[in-house]
């Protein structure tokens, strides 16, 4: 019989701890992006660029926005990011999408689009300085509701199917390349 003042201890031995440890790649995502600017000038032809984009994993498209306005100096509301799959715009990424749903992998595209009327306008401008007949959006009665019209554009080419025998079956129409983005106001 033991003693009633008796304490007994046990010691529990091991030998792996999981400790995290922090690192800074692993929390960066890194995107791929290409960029199509606009038109700068009447006889300009832009030409697109591959770019790289490094944010926080935990963040949403507005951050992949600013990341790549900053390294652009384009302005943030003239920007548009869509996902691109087989040569189709497959969405477009809204602001508060977050990047969990964007794959590393994604082909992403960045259009310097003008997307209100007022920035419609200034751009025409910066295009065509001077040009007669040129009212601002308040002499034209445009109300601020009045959305841009996205126009998407896609290359095509018809492709001939043959048969066995090498003669002509039929024709069919594919789509190739990237596609692009232009805006206008609706006609009224």
């Amino acid at each position: 019989m033991c003693p009633e003042n008796h304490t007994s201890s046990t010691f529990e031995p091991f030998r792996y701890l999981s400790i995290p440890i922090p690192s800074n790649h692993m929390d960066r995502f890194e995107l791929k992006v290409v960029f199509f600017p606009a038109l700068s000038a009447p006889a300009e032809r832009p030409r697109p660029q591959r770019l790289a984009v490094a944010v926080p994993k935990s963040s949403t498209a507005k951050r992949v926005q600013l990341a790549l306005t900053r390294q652009l100096s384009v302005g943030r509301s003239s920007l548009l990011l869509a996902e691109v799959y087989r040569s189709r715009i497959h969405r477009y990424l809204e602001p508060n999408l977050p990047l969990s749903d964007v794959r590393s992998e994604d082909q992403i595209v960045a259009f310097e689009v003008p997307q209100t009327p007022q920035d419609l306008w200034d751009y025409k401008q910066r295009l065509l300085p001077g040009s007669p007949g040129r009212e601002s959006p308040e002499d034209l009665s445009i109300p601020s509701s009045v959305q841009v019209l996205m126009i998407q554009a896609m290359h095509r080419r018809v492709v001939d199917v043959c048969r066995s025998d090498g003669r002509t079956w039929s024709q069919r129409r594919e789509v190739f390349g990237l596609p692009f983005v232009m805006s206008r106001l609706p006609q009224a």
